[in-house]
């Protein structure tokens, strides 16, 4: 708006402009009215143009009527009075591609330098909106802290350095509500301000309530307005998830595939011809981002959302909508339980179990959240229970679990990052049991049991943890022991990660009876033929249902005559990673037709040729050669190699000379390209990036005291020769120090957990 009305008065960029709020209810004649309103008139420049009665009276004539006319006519005068003029148009908060559709014609190229100008909170509207090969669509980038701070100081006080000191801390705090969306921050800056005293147990107890504000501030009414609206345009069933989400405490980092195995247990996916229901979880999960209502945090390298988070406010609208329709009963923090008919599903965020008064109450439960280490509550009592998240439980032990099998219903039981070492002997008294999460625990064998579940889709185990310092070498890991009568699972969907040894190798053929697995995770501890011929064996037996496979063989090499060997072609495959010496490709890999993701680790190969292989892929999307997974110190794409390769993520170590020569005509699709350097690795030369059409980054990470200035100059010189002018952007690489509330937590003899290099989280 300030840029609008700053062009409006200099009057010399465009003949006329129109500024018009689309919103969630739109009227397209209201909107074409709104526009010719603002352009049927003179340009009045400086100096150059009087306004005249008989001006006046040309206007009114020609809106004389309008609020008879119809959608045509009015389109039709638009046109008429925007063709050959250089005009702005600004279209606020559009909502559907349905309201740009039907305005969009009506607005004239004239190819002389008019402008549209659009906003939307969707993205699936802005790049709709992007229709010709030069619009643009900007994504607003949330407020750094420091601007935040300036903003929310310069909004209360008039200026950055008059907070009192005993102000800071409690800003600080709000200010982490805020996100760096600069509404919230002013809205509830204009909420302080208000106050006669601006003092810090008023401000603390703002803090504390900001929920109940929201609710209740006229000061806040209009941030909360516009983010019910981002709510209240959901369609229903995408409500009860969004709602869903208030199960999970403030500032959570929540993992993407978790919830969506939440809601399947929930019942909240139906099931549709052609997808499975996870698929169409993942569907409804991207209509959320799509929406821009949840935040992003971690991206896996093929760009799919990994975790992310609620935004504090929008968090505070949904807990108080969730509590107030009694669809989610929250225990913590500013929380108390209080009596309620049923309670359904329980969240608890902080502190032990002394507020939940009564069996009773608790009688209906049929999800059980605990985020917090006070008292493990007894839930064994609850026979309605579907789902049970203990994740993250410090004082989770094997006896809190003795009771977990009295509960018939259960769907989903997680008990990632505990002390538990072993699962109770009963658990196969879960006939309906779909999920079980036992990453990163002691874990290792299965009560026989097990094998008697006749629902189980998802099983996910497997540890892996660093020295006390968290760097290398790897300390230990460990996978799940392959039971010997593992086949009669046959609804798994995905097992990982699985460990083969010389005391189980003989249980291998098992994985070949899993008819309906998607994806496995193997780690290979073992050298000898016939534990892989029968790894091979089992994979022909899966060749018409697996998509993802992850094969390991720790510190080690591969088995390169077994793999080889593979009569068949995993033709379905769409992923794949490996990581231990390999040398070579296999033979098969040229007809693996479906692959878009491969991940290679220390596989160490050395033939141009298996790069060649790589390169004629057809459905390649995203590839990444970690480690020396790819030692030959030249690395060159030549014409119409890489026909759709949008991602390359290539590490180096231990190639001090390492050259990348892109030809004219080589990977037509790329978009950015990500190179890391470790170690002694040096880059020597980079040719090529002005013949790679849709290339928008290049981006490369070094360890300290390895400069690479002449190489990033030589690169932001051939960057302007491309005619998309991708961005050049170096960084040096640190290892990450163990003291954010982000870092991996401890496992349970004391060890830092790492997720770097960890793939456990593809399942």
């Amino acid at each position: 708006m300030t840029i609008y009305q700053s062009l409006s008065a200099e009057g010399e960029h465009f003949q006329c402009q129109a500024f018009v709020t689309v919103s969630q209810r739109f009227d397209v004649k209201v909107l074409m009215r709104g526009i010719l309103q603002q352009i049927i008139q003179p340009v009045y420049k400086k100096g150059l143009h009087v306004k005249t009665e008989a001006d006046e009276t040309s206007r009114e004539d020609l809106l004389k009527g309008m609020e008879a006319w119809d959608v045509v006519k009015l389109a039709s005068m638009l046109r008429q009075h925007l063709e050959n003029r250089r005009y702005l148009i600004v279209l606020d908060d559009i909502w559907s591609i349905s309201a740009w559709e039907a305005i969009r014609f009506s607005l004239p190229d004239s190819n002389n330098g008019s402008r549209i100008l659009v906003t939307t909170r969707i993205r699936a509207v802005a790049h709709t909106c992007c229709f010709h090969e030069y619009d643009q669509a900007y994504e607003i980038e949330a407020l750094t802290d420091d601007e935040s701070r300036d903003l929310f100081f310069k909004r209360i006080f008039g200026s950055t350095v008059n907070c009192p000191d005993n102000l800071k801390e409690i800003s600080e705090k709000i200010l982490g509500k805020c996100g760096g969306t600069s509404f919230a921050i002013v809205s509830i800056a204009g909420l302080l301000a208000s106050k006669p005293v601006q003092s810090k147990d008023q401000w603390q107890k703002i803090y504390s309530s900001l929920g109940s504000e929201l609710e209740t501030s006229l000061s806040l009414d209009r941030l909360k307005k516009i983010l019910e609206l981002s709510y209240n345009d959901l369609p229903y069933h995408l409500k009860t998830c969004f709602l869903y989400l208030s199960v999970y405490p403030e500032d959570h980092v929540i993992r993407r595939k978790s919830v969506l195995r939440r809601w399947v247990a929930e019942r909240f996916v139906p099931e549709k011809r052609g997808l499975s229901v996870f698929e169409v979880a993942e569907n409804y999960f991207d209509e959320f981002i799509n929406r821009s209502i949840i935040n992003p945090v971690d991206m896996s390298f093929t760009g799919k959302v990994k975790t992310f988070r609620v935004h504090d406010m929008m968090l505070e609208i949904i807990v108080s909508k969730s509590v107030e329709e009694n669809f989610i009963t929250l225990v913590g923090e500013q929380h108390t339980l209080v009596p309620q008919e049923k309670i359904r599903r329980l969240t608890v965020h902080s502190g032990g179990m002394k507020d939940i008064a009564t069996i009773k109450m608790l009688s209906h439960v049929r999800s059980l959240s605990i985020f917090s280490d006070g008292q493990i509550l007894q839930f064994g009592w609850m026979k309605l229970m579907r789902i049970l998240d203990l994740e993250g439980c410090g004082i989770l032990r094997n006896r809190d679990l003795k009771n977990v099998c009295r509960l018939f219903q259960l769907e989903y039981l997680n008990v990632r990052r505990t002390h538990v070492i072993e699962l109770p002997a009963q658990i196969g008294n879960l006939k309906k049991l779909e999920t079980l999460d036992i990453r990163q625990t002691g874990i290792k064998l299965f009560p026989s049991s097990i094998t008697s579940l006749p629902h189980l889709t998802n099983l996910l185990g497997g540890s892996r943890f660093y020295n006390q310092s968290g760097l290398w070498p790897i300390s230990e890991f460990w996978g799940l022991h392959v039971s010997n009568k593992l086949g009669n699972l046959d609804t798994i969907e995905t097992l990982a990660q699985v460990e083969i040894t010389e005391y189980n190798s003989h249980s291998v053929i098992e994985l070949g009876k899993l008819s309906r697995l998607r994806k496995l995770g193997v780690m290979m501890f073992v050298d000898d033929d016939s534990s892989w011929t029968s790894l091979v064996s089992a994979l022909e037996n899966l060749n018409s249902s697996l998509c993802s496979l992850l094969l390991w063989r720790p510190d080690g090499a591969m088995n390169f005559d077994s793999l080889d060997s593979l009569s068949r072609p995993p033709m379905f495959m769409r992923s794949i990673s490996f990581r231990g010496q390999l040398r070579k490709l296999p033979k098969w890999f040229p007809f693996l037709s479906n692959l878009t993701e491969l991940t290679l680790r220390a596989t160490e190969l050395r033939a141009k040729e298996d790069l060649e292989v790589l390169a004629r892929l057809p459905s390649l999307l995203y590839l990444r050669l970690h480690h020396s997974a790819y030692v030959e110190s030249e690395f060159s794409v030549t014409a119409s190699e890489f026909p759709v390769l949008k991602l390359p993520v290539i590490h180096l170590s231990m190639i001090e000379a390492w050259k990348a020569r892109f030809h004219e005509g080589a990977l037509p699709r790329l978009e950015k390209l990500e190179l890391s350097l470790f170690e002694e690795a040096f880059i020597q030369e980079i040719s090529g990036i002005e013949f790679l059409p849709n290339l928008k980054e290049v981006s490369i990470s070094v360890c300290p005291g390895n400069a690479m200035e002449d190489l990033i100059q030589s690169l932001m010189v051939d960057a302007e020769k491309n005619l998309n002018k991708p961005t050049v952007t170096s960084k040096v690489k640190k290892w990450v120090s163990h003291k954010s509330r982000t870092d991996p937590p401890l496992d349970y003899r004391g060890n830092l957990w790492s997720s770097y290099l960890d793939n456990s989280d593809d399942f």
